[in-house]
């Protein structure tokens, strides 16, 4: 079915349900368009989470237009068959809006602690997490705090940074982010991430191979503020590719590392 339509964001959401005793479903595709020859498909896919699966098609991903979005959902069983659904289609009138960035700017090379060591590396290294999040909880909370002092936190009440490997896995931002009385998210797809900066949200992004790493290693990312389908980017490590950038592309160089998916995405919202 299709819920949550929001046609000034440009965004609905699908939802899927496991029938308890029918097929299991191993994959679910969904293809929305609403040019008449389909010139702005596309295609979004998600693995099942638990019994109920929700999806978010957004404007955002096709081109931004305004329109009538013919949406059809196709199940994947674990038995090898498919089925295919028309769920019809749904009007959305999408509007450039804006919402400008905060620009709190840590780099997790500042010699006042890039040498510091935490376990198995030091900040300098291994970093970007604790980094991220202490530029992220200065915007919200209006006052500073360091990138050491969430690294602190993280390496002394988790077992999420710097403990057998070097990084910070997802728990990790989840429980940084409840310690300073914040609430995160977790974000799947570029329509969700659009969403989420759109409401005026900072949303941390794990990435991998690109200009922002090279693998087999993955960074983390601040995205906040957003413009006709782009967001402002803050890189702890490499201040010089701090800009704008597409979030179709942010989201098209996502980590696959385990540590970062380890909730399901490599994305997270964080928020008041």
């Amino acid at each position: 079915s299709i819920k949550n339509v929001n046609s000034g964001a440009g965004t609905f959401t699908v939802t899927v349900d496991q029938a308890p005793q029918g097929r299991q479903i191993k994959n679910i595709r969904v293809a929305a368009w609403s040019k008449a020859h389909q010139e702005n498909l596309y295609w979004y896919s998600a693995t099942p989470t638990g019994m109920h699966t929700e999806i978010t098609v957004s404007a955002n991903n096709h081109g931004n237009e305004a329109g009538n979005y013919t949406t059809h959902v196709y199940v994947d069983y674990k038995d090898g068959g498919v089925e295919g659904f028309n769920l019809g289609q749904t009007a959305l009138s999408p509007r450039n809006q804006k919402v400008n960035p905060q620009t709190t700017y840590y780099s997790q090379r500042d010699p006042r602690w890039a040498g510091k060591w935490y376990g198995v590396s030091n900040v300098d290294q291994s970093g970007c997490v604790p980094t991220s999040l202490a530029m992220t909880f200065t915007d919200i909370l209006g006052r500073t705090i360091l990138p050491t002092t969430v690294a602190d936190y993280l390496y002394n009440n988790t077992d999420s940074f710097n403990k057998g490997e070097a990084g910070t896995d997802s728990d990790g931002i989840v429980a940084a982010t409840r310690n300073w009385g914040l609430k995160s998210q977790l974000v799947n797809g570029a329509g969700g991430i659009a969403e989420a900066l759109m409401a005026g949200k900072h949303v941390l992004a794990a990435v991998g191979n690109s200009q922002f790493t090279s693998d087999p290693y993955t960074h983390e990312l601040v995205l906040h503020g957003y413009d006709n389908g782009r967001t402002y980017v803050r890189d702890p490590y490499n201040s010089g590719n701090n800009g704008w950038y597409s979030i179709n592309y942010l989201h098209s160089i996502k980590s696959k590392d385990p540590m970062d998916n380890k909730l399901g995405a490599p994305f997270f919202s964080i928020f008041a």
